[in-house]
């Protein structure tokens, strides 16, 4: 270790100095993470100095953010020319099954199958002012003091909050866009969202600002559902915030190369006989049925191969499923026509519908939310009156 310089502080005091945050994982501090806020006057020589003393373990100054007691860390994309950037923030180590905050969060890949609560508290403590498709940007407002009260409110045992960044070019396939992503650790009084404008703060203050640049395309592929297409966002960033700052954390995730559907479509057996259809859709017709048939219906999730990029330029081939979960309600005919019961894998790798016919003389129709689609089997009777 390097002599110590009384100029900077104290021997006990800079133990104080580069004692570690209780809420700092290894990964990011090494077990040793610098106090800014322990040390009066702060320059980029004091870190060379202290940094010295520890046998250069203190975290390098481009790995951590250091907001000191911020009170919101504001996410800013900014891009040139026409087109129209979305963006999801979305949480990662809590609440996971919410679909996240921005444009396209109630119905992508992140988010099939999932009810999109609009009155949701996570809108409270993630703002979205976006959507713009002119040249411009999308802006995301995460507020720190909310954070730590939705902590004790849940009891949640985590020391930080993870949140994924998701983003997408929305014009034209293979057409890449770069964007700058700004972030920047701000206390203030308050905050006013504007419409697709940045957010507007009262007394504020920028503690620090750092940028990231990224580049993406958009990825799309049809469900066979008559709503159309769909879309794949790249994972770009994952940010961690602590109590009293935030952290971009250094991983590089792979993108989105493409996307090719692989799904199988519902299996249909009537009184034991498969009249299973050879494709997948939003309406099935179940013909030449009569009152006491038993139908056994068993939908699959939406299957894809999904072809990614890495920073290395390697390619890697996943096969990815939509995993099925709660449909909520299904609407079906009285029980005086028909009983109708359904079961959704542990897995979410299948649902079953099964149905009996009492009394049914018209066509009849059943219909419910299957991954973010209304599904309608139609039930068509022999010789209806």
């Amino acid at each position: 270790m390097a002599e110590f310089d009384k100029k900077i502080a104290t021997e006990s005091e800079f133990f104080e100095i580069i004692k570690p945050f209780d809420d700092v994982p290894l990964e990011i501090s090494n077990g040793i993470c610098l106090r800014k806020d322990k040390i009066p006057t702060y320059t980029e020589k004091t870190f060379d100095r202290l940094n010295s003393y520890t046998n250069n373990q203190l975290v390098p100054l481009d790995t951590i953010l250091d907001v000191g007691n911020a009170d919101y860390v504001l996410f800013s994309f900014i891009w040139e020319g026409d087109g129209d950037l979305d963006c999801i923030v979305k949480p990662k180590n809590f609440n996971e099954e919410y679909p996240g905050i921005g444009f396209g969060a109630p119905k992508t890949e992140l988010s099939y199958g999932i009810s999109y609560d609009s009155n949701n508290e996570l809108r409270k403590l993630i703002q979205w002012s976006g959507d713009s498709i002119e040249p411009g940007g999308e802006y995301f407002l995460i507020n720190l003091k909310d954070l730590k009260e939705y902590k004790i409110k849940h009891n949640l045992a985590i020391n930080y909050f993870d949140f994924d960044v998701y983003a997408l070019w929305y014009k034209t396939n293979n057409i890449e866009q770069t964007v700058t992503m700004k972030i920047e650790s701000i206390i203030a009084d308050d905050a006013q969202r504007v419409e697709k404008s940045p957010f507007t703060f009262t007394n504020k203050k920028v503690t620090k600002t750092f940028s990231y640049e990224f580049s993406t395309n958009v990825i799309r592929n049809s469900s066979g559902s008559t709503n159309g297409d769909y879309f794949f966002y790249d994972l770009v960033k994952r940010i961690r915030c602590y109590g009293s700052f935030a952290a971009m954390l250094d991983i590089k995730f792979p993108k989105i190369k493409s996307v090719t559907s692989k799904n199988e479509p519902p299996k249909i057996i009537v009184n034991g006989v498969d009249k299973s259809p050879i494709y997948v859709g939003d309406i099935y017709n179940i013909k030449n049925i009569k009152s006491g048939d038993k139908i056994k219906i068993t939908l699959y999730p939406y299957g894809f191969e999904k072809i990614v990029t890495y920073s290395d330029g390697h390619d890697q081939t996943l096969f990815e499923y939509l995993k099925i979960r709660d449909i909520g309600n299904i609407n079906k005919p009285t029980s005086d026509i028909l009983t109708c019961t359904y079961n959704i894998a542990n897995d979410g790798s299948e649902m079953t519908i099964d149905i009996n016919t009492n009394n049914i003389s018209e066509e009849q129709v059943i219909s419910f939310n299957f991954l973010g689609s209304l599904t309608r089997i139609y039930l068509q009777p022999t010789n209806p009156i």
